[in-house]
């Protein structure tokens, strides 16, 4: 038999390929089977996979290409017949799937939590219960806890484990200062209620929710999570305030379902469930399809996983192999999330997905909004109806005037009758007698020194140009050094002009920036010659894009292109970073930015690099375009050495000529000098009202929406499912080959007896009530065992992400449901668990250990001295600018990306496309895994990156400039500079060595570089 399947069958279904997960290289794995179950049953020929495929029988057969000979066909029919024996095989050894499960079912994460009572153990040593149960596991195996470790070890090791910042000199002096048995308890009680707190605790919690601020740097906003920021701040704010940890996970699963305590809209539950919409799930698959289960199995995951510290997304193919969980169990999972969205739509095949960006306000406010906007709609309507007839019967009244006008806006002579203002200014701008450009300037724009505007005659359209030599943040703008930004007015676009100063064929090319992702729709951009459109395209609200035409094209000196930003909907919030760059066949070219910069406080147009004047320009749209008729006749009239009486002898002859229709439509159309704006305006007109009304309404806008990335209930739309669904299951993870309908429900083997089914909405709240219950054998445990994780360096059981039976037991089984037991019992308060963990004597152990405990517990499972640890990537980043004095604790808002921002590096932007960070250098947590605990290498890069980095040369300048002002003799500024950052007094020896080296090195570098020495030590790096 086995010559028969390893020459026809092991090729396709051995250890290089497994084909429909079959393997027939072994007995166990053939009587396992594959996918459409065991190859074999034994004595049952006919009923045996494996022989209805050679032998062709039903629709298998196998080999795929060729048929077996009979004889061969034969032998497996007999071999079948005959008990289908295998060598070193005993079927009987294969345990029943429904035994496995039950034995799975007794394993002990699975079973309630108990109350166990703390042992009794002799001696004084132990401080709370915790302790109890650790020496009780150390005292049969021959151990001894470890010294207390000393005063200025323990408030370093406790300030960064809770606000993961070194503590300060004056909170040392203040420690060793304070003799009272409850000196330790109170700074423990300091730090818990310090804010950042928060932060240090968010970031471990961060990590597990595989949080990143981006999928990738170039994904536009619409399909990046541009809000998420919001549910960081959130988990900070959580932790701060010591939600209760089941209140905590019930938010991040159904918050969005969960009234607020007041009972109205629950904005941090909407936030909250942001967590759903980060997964890693391939945003540009073609299989859109695929796509959908992908983000629903990377839920399962971060629930069970993530949130339970079981591997259930194993069943997403087939039953899990090792755990009581079936695929009946995932897809009732699945259900849940099936009948929820992050997505308005899968989008375009092979294209990002959108995902949802969620109004955070009430149904109530929403519908307010929208009555406001119905009746903003309504009144402009209005308007223009008014205004359009308003303006027809100004031009009837006034064109018999049109001579007047006209000698009137040359200056020429003053009319006998006053004349409208507004009509006059706008004769000069038909005239050309107005500069058409944005010529207003408003220097120290928003208050900011270096950030100007310039404005038309009307406040929109306008340019801002940013001279500070940073990025600048105002209203919801991030706009970069050196750049200028447009911002159109509602109805009319931002234009950049460039006037050809020569003949030459060019081609031209705009890249353009939203500077201001957080609202609005986008614009539309246009490069026009006149009326025709050269080059067209719409930019997404916060995108890039670039906009060009390659084909050459004819211009004469004089002639304009003309760059159009045109506000796609509500134009407040469209504000737009402009390069554009215009190349002639030549090879000259001009480029917008660089050339107007140093230009933009002069009045325009502006020179080019070659001095040639009036090239570039911020046009005015609301001067009308040149069309042809009377200014035709009156352009070489104004160029004319005796101008005024040239013009005078046509005014005297254009009265008779208004009688001509042709005259009057073009004096009194649209683009006409008696088409205004604004025409006057009589007191009681209907007009009146509407634009009082319609003013009012404009100038008191409602605040901006906040936005915020999360889930609401029903199917992605377009997707195939609708609502609310059960689905089925999907025989090896496809979902084109589809079995039974799973009713959504929760894992039968952990599932209460008498839960529900689910019969209403999508089932998330019932999730979030059986993750978060008290029942539940896991959460709490899970919880608390990375707590300990975090504060003692390795968890009570030591694969944190994993409590199934492929994970290791616990190393304290009775402590851990102890903890378990007490977290519920506080009211699943954080907070408290951590004041049980630091406040005990296992916790206060130093880091020696003794010879004899080292040996015979090498690992230290039994807790008998503390683990030194590394310092994470964020914490030695946030100490170096905590101990040079540099570290801003501004709290919250949108991350940053420049590392020598000096904020605290929890802010600092995550990009799932870029791993070349300091952060993954120093071991950061994956942001597309769920990581429960992260790996710690140890790397030449590290030290280079501390040695050499000019982020943290600037660190140690900054710290040398602070000790030298701090002190004045050598031996103050060391002695300070230990304490910072060490928590300790420098030893006579090092002072010794510290004045040595600053005596002999240059003395410009002599601080800095022994600084920088000192930032590089294991001491630093590391928390004893």
């Amino acid at each position: 038999m086995r010559p028969i399947l390893v020459e026809h069958c092991v090729s396709c279904h051995g250890p290089e390929k497994v084909k429909s997960g079959l393997r027939l290289d072994s007995g166990e794995a053939v009587y396992t089977g594959g996918s459409r179950g065991p190859a074999v049953v034994a004595g049952k020929p006919e009923e045996s996979l494996l022989y209805q495929a050679v032998a062709h029988i039903g629709n298998l057969e196998m080999p795929p290409k060729y048929a077996l000979e009979p004889d061969a066909v034969e032998s497996i029919r007999a071999w079948i017949a005959a008990g289908a024996a295998w060598p070193d095989f005993d079927p009987a050894s294969m345990v029943p799937k429904d035994k496995h499960a039950e034995a799975a079912a007794q394993h002990w994460a699975f079973q309630p939590v108990g109350i166990p009572a703390p042992p009794a153990v002799e001696g004084d040593w132990c401080r709370n219960d915790v302790d109890r149960f650790v020496l009780a596991r150390m005292e049969p195996e021959g151990l001894h806890p470890a010294p207390t470790a000393d005063k200025e070890t323990l408030l370093r090791r406790v300030t960064i484990d809770l606000i993961g910042l070194p503590p300060t000199p004056e909170e040392r002096a203040a420690f060793l200062a304070d003799d009272a048995p409850e000196a330790y308890d109170r700074v423990v009680e300091r730090l818990l209620a310090s804010p950042q707190y928060g932060e240090r605790w968010a970031r471990h919690w961060l990590d597990l929710v595989r949080y990143t601020d981006s999928f990738d740097s170039r994904a536009s906003t619409v399909t990046d999570p541009a809000e998420i920021w919001r549910y960081r701040d959130w988990v900070v704010q959580s932790l701060n305030n010591d939600l209760p940890y089941d209140q905590f996970l019930r938010y991040q699963v159904a918050g969005d379902l969960i009234s607020a305590a007041d009972g109205g809209f629950n904005r941090d539950g909407l936030v909250a469930t942001g967590v759903l919409a980060i997964g890693n799930w391939p945003q540009g698959d073609a299989d859109k399809e695929k796509m959908v289960c992908d983000i629903v199995d990377d839920q399962i995951d971060l629930v069970t996983r993530g949130f339970l510290g079981l591997t259930l997304s194993c069943a997403r193919c087939h039953d899990h192999k090792f755990e009581p969980f079936t695929t009946e169990d995932y897809y009732g999972l699945a259900g849940i999330f099936f009948s929820s969205s992050i997505l308005p739509g899968p989008g375009a095949k092979t294209e990002g997905s959108p995902i949802l960006h969620l109004p955070l306000a009430s149904p109530e406010e929403m519908a307010a909004r929208a009555a406001r906007d119905q009746r903003l709609a309504e009144l402009r309507g209005q308007r223009d109806t008014l205004l359009a007839e308003d303006r027809a019967a100004f031009a009837r009244r006034d064109v018999s005037r049109a001579p007047e006008y006209l000698l009137a806006a040359l200056g020429i002579t003053k009319a006998q009758r006053a004349l409208d203002p507004a009509a006059v200014r706008k004769w000069e701008e038909w005239l050309g007698q107005r500069p058409g450009v944005l010529g207003r300037l408003e220097r120290d724009t928003n208050g900011i020194p270096g950030l100007h505007a310039r404005r038309g005659s009307q406040d929109m359209p306008s340019a801002v140009l940013n001279l500070t030599g940073k990025e600048q943040h105002y209203a919801t703008i991030t706009q970069p050094p050196d750049t200028i930004i447009v911002h159109p007015s509602p109805d009319k676009p931002a234009l950049v002009a460039w006037q050809s100063p020569v003949a030459a064929q060019v081609s031209a090319r705009a890249q353009l920036l939203d500077v201001d992702p957080t609202c609005g729709n986008g614009i539309v951009c246009r490069i026009l010659a006149g009326e025709e459109v050269l080059a067209e395209g719409v930019l997404e609200n916060g995108a890039m894009a670039i906009f060009e035409f390659t084909e050459p094209r004819a211009v004469k000196p004089g002639e304009r292109l003309v760059l159009s930003v045109d506000p796609r909907g509500d134009y407040s919030c469209d504000s737009t970073s402009v390069e554009w760059f215009i190349t002639s066949d030549s090879g000259a070219t001009w480029d917008f930015r660089s050339e107007v910069l140093g230009q933009f406080l002069d009045a325009g147009p502006w020179r080019d690099h070659a001095g040639n004047e009036e090239v570039w320009s911020l046009a005015d749209p609301n001067e009308a375009p040149a069309a042809p008729g009377l200014r035709d006749e009156l352009r070489p009239l104004l160029a004319a050495a005796d101008r005024d009486a040239a013009v005078s002898a046509f005014a005297a002859g254009l009265r008779e000529r208004l009688g001509n229709a042709a005259v009057r439509d073009e004096l009194t159309g649209e683009r006409g000098p008696f088409w205004l704006d604004a025409p006057p305006l009589e007191e009681g007109a209907p007009r009146a009202a509407v634009e009082a009304e319609l003013r009012d309404l404009e100038e008191h806008p409602m605040p901006a929406l906040d936005l915020a990335v999360g889930i609401q209930e029903g199917a992605v739309p377009n997707t195939g499912y609708q609502g609310f669904n059960d689905v089925r299951v999907h025989k090896r993870g496809d979902y084109n080959n589809l079995g039974e309908v799973v009713p959504r429900r929760m894992p039968a083997v952990l599932a209460s007896a008498s839960a529900q089914p689910i019969t209403e909405g999508s089932g998330r709240r019932e999730l979030a009530e059986w993750i978060a219950g008290a029942d539940n054998p896991l959460t709490a445990r899970v919880m608390v065992n990375r707590i300990w994780l975090h504060h003692f360096g390795a968890g009570l059981v030591r694969t944190p992400g994993d409590f199934g039976t492929r994970g290791e037991a616990p190393t304290h089984p009775e402590l851990l449901d102890y903890l378990a037991r007490a977290f519920m019992d506080s009211g699943w308060s954080i907070k408290a668990v951590h004041r049980l963990m630091v406040l005990s004597a296992a916790y206060r152990q130093d880091s020696e250990g003794n010879p004899e405990s080292i040996a015979r517990d090498p690992e230290n499972r039994l807790y008998a001295r503390m683990n030194r640890q590394r310092a994470e990537a964020e914490v030695l980043r946030d100490s170096l600018l905590a101990v040079s004095k540099q570290l801003d604790l501004e709290a919250g808002g949108p991350a940053f990306a420049d590392i020598n921002r000096p904020r605290r590096t929890l802010y600092l932007k995550t990009n799932r496309s870029d791993r070349t960070t300091f952060a993954t250098l120093f071991d950061a947590a994956d942001p597309t895994a769920i990581v429960p605990k992260r790996v710690e290498a140890t790397v030449a890069p590290q030290a280079l990156f501390l040695m050499n980095h000019p982020f943290v040369q600037s660190v140690a300048d900054a710290l040398a400039a602070s000790v030298a002002g701090h002190a004045d003799s050598v031996e103050e500024q060391v002695r300070e500079l230990y304490r910072r950052l060490y928590a300790r007094d420098a030893e006579p020896h090092e002072i010794e060595q510290a004045e040595a080296y600053l005596a002999a090195a240059p003395p410009d570098t002599a601080l800095p570089t022994y600084c920088q020495a000192l930032l590089c030590a294991n001491e630093f790096v590391f928390v004893d």
